[in-house]
């Protein structure tokens, strides 16, 4: 919820998938190595933890006005 929040605060455009649905669970585990939400992948690299999901996006999408 927390990383859901600030998307929605910062009015950043990401594609957020279902990952209960097998494509998407494949490449999360395939891709990311584990099946653990949040994960935002950053250039192919996966991000897990909620807190350092939301200071990347606050440091790379400031709030728009």
């Amino acid at each position: 919820m927390k990383v859901r929040r600030a998307i929605r605060r910062l009015q950043v455009d990401v594609e957020l998938r279902n990952i209960v649905w097998p494509p998407n669970y494949r490449r999360l585990v395939r891709d990311g190595g584990m099946y653990q939400i949040p994960c935002l992948f950053i250039d192919g690299k996966p991000m897990y933890e909620s807190d350092d999901i939301v200071r990347f996006l606050e440091e790379h999408f400031p709030p728009k006005q």
